[in-house]
């Protein structure tokens, strides 16, 4: 029996839209209404996607999320969302998710490390925190202080979400 055609979010007229769209942008070409309206259903789509995503990895057993979630399957996802081959044009955006994979990556990491070795909790805590701090600089909001005259960097707003274990 032939498999049923394999659809995805993106449609192939989709897909060379997209590309269309790119050029506009990199010539700094006003969007057309249509434009608009195409753009806007593909950001509505993608919002139902990620959110089915949320659901898969809260609701699907561990063994069907290994076929799902794996490595492979999202190291393209994440480098692009990262900017990783941009070098020199990343935006704050970047940023602000590179640091949230940080965070909550670093949050697991130390929940396993405090685990496997609970005698080593304050030196784990002090190492985890370091990287957070560090990281924190990166996406630091730069700020000026009419009175002293100087440009401080402050935290950006984080979600309650974000919280370092303790």
């Amino acid at each position: 029996m032939p498999r049923p055609k394999e659809f995805g979010l993106l449609r192939p007229e989709d897909r060379t839209w997209i590309g269309y769209l790119k050029n506009r942008y990199k010539n700094e070409q006003a969007l057309e209404p249509r434009d608009r309206k195409h753009l806007f259903d593909i950001r509505e789509r993608v919002r139902t996607v990620l959110q089915d995503l949320v659901i898969l990895a809260q609701k699907l057993p561990e063994d069907q999320q290994e076929q799902i979630f794996t490595e492979e399957s999202l190291e393209p996802l994440v480098v692009n969302l990262l900017g990783w081959e941009l070098k020199d044009r990343k935006t704050d955006r970047h940023y602000q998710l590179a640091d949230l994979f940080a965070t909550y990556g670093l949050n697991v990491c130390q929940d396993r490390i405090t685990g496997r070795n609970p005698d080593a909790v304050r030196l784990i805590l002090r190492a985890f925190n370091d990287a957070r701090e560090l990281i924190q600089l990166v996406t630091a909001e730069e700020s000026y202080d009419k009175e002293t005259r100087k440009m401080s960097l402050r935290p950006p707003k984080r979600s309650n979400l974000r919280k370092p274990l303790s």
